[in-house]
């Protein structure tokens, strides 16, 4: 996965979009979570992993959804399944509050690391968000990310 591929893959989606008649709101929920998702799994998955990257969109009737995944160390994939699981027990306005702290929060580095990610996609996506792993080998799993999108 590299650049070109999500810029292609990007607008496969959005044209998929514009020919379901889909809201403009819609679509750009749609885009924006999909750019979130690849950016995460590009930026945070290991150089052995980088062939290991796939999402996919299917529509529901009244939703998207979305599912991207990549091989990790499975330290990582627990860290990420605890964050998620946090963010699900939260409502939009704790989401929204815990968002613009963390984006005030000097500290963060040029790679984020906090969440930042999670949290964009869990302010535009319905909940929960659903993760799972699939062992891979003694120290890395395959690990899923789907969320929902609302068709408006």
């Amino acid at each position: 996965m590299d650049q070109q591929a999500m810029t292609d893959l990007v607008g496969i989606a959005e044209r998929f979009s514009l020919a379901q008649d889909d809201a403009l709101a819609t679509r750009k929920r749609l885009i924006g979570v999909l750019i979130e998702g690849l950016e995460n799994a590009v930026r945070h998955v290991g150089e052995k992993d980088r062939d290991s990257i796939f999402a996919v969109l299917a529509s529901h009737g009244d939703r998207y959804a979305i599912t991207v995944g990549n091989a990790m160390p499975v330290a990582t994939a627990v860290v990420l399944a605890d964050r998620l699981s946090i963010l699900n027990q939260m409502d939009d306005a704790d989401v929204k509050e815990h968002y613009l702290k963390l984006l005030s929060n000097t500290a963060r580095s040029s790679n984020g690391g906090a969440g930042l990610g999670l949290l964009s996609m869990a302010r535009k996506c319905l909940r929960p968000i659903s993760c799972w792993t699939d062992r891979l080998d003694h120290t890395s799993v395959g690990f899923c990310l789907e969320v929902a999108i609302a068709r408006t």
